[in-house]
């Protein structure tokens, strides 16, 4: 439902339903790289950490309400 892949320049986190109905959250982590459903950032020293704990916990909550 979720991942952390491993990447050497960046911290990855993937979400399945993706990040587009989220702008709200999107806004509190300041300046990221995002792809369809991967949120790229250089380092976690200046992320509100329960942002990406909020994002993590809507797309299981999406993703078993989808798929049961």
């Amino acid at each position: 439902m979720t991942g952390v892949p491993s990447r050497k320049q960046d911290l990855v986190v993937s979400i399945v339903p993706g990040f587009a109905p989220h702008p709200a959250l999107l806004a509190r982590l300041g300046q990221s790289k995002l792809g369809k459903s991967c949120l790229h950032r250089k380092r976690l020293a200046d992320v509100d950490l329960a942002v990406p704990g909020e994002l993590i916990a809507l797309s299981v909550q999406e993703t078993r309400r989808r798929h049961g």
